[in-house]
């Protein structure tokens, strides 16, 4: 059986792997919205090729989400145990 400090160090650590994957997740929603700022400040019509641009960064922001819902699980597992 684990001891009070050792429970409250491991969920401690879960706790802050949720916090680096959800500042991580933040950054990348950053780097999406900062290019919709642009395309929609361009004074030019704005063509497929620039639309494109987002398809990467909107890629990236969905993959962070399923890593902050995993890192979350895993957070709520290890305060179940």
């Amino acid at each position: 059986m684990a001891t009070f400090g050792e429970l409250k160090r491991n969920r401690k650590n879960a706790l802050r792997g949720v916090k680096r994957e959800q500042r991580a997740l933040d950054s990348s929603l950053e780097r999406l919205e900062r290019r919709i700022e642009t395309l929609r400040g361009r004074k030019t019509i704005i063509d497929r090729e620039a639309a494109l641009t987002l398809v990467p960064l909107w890629n990236d922001f969905a993959i962070k989400i399923r890593t902050v819902e995993k890192s979350l699980a895993d957070f709520i597992s290890v305060v179940s145990i």
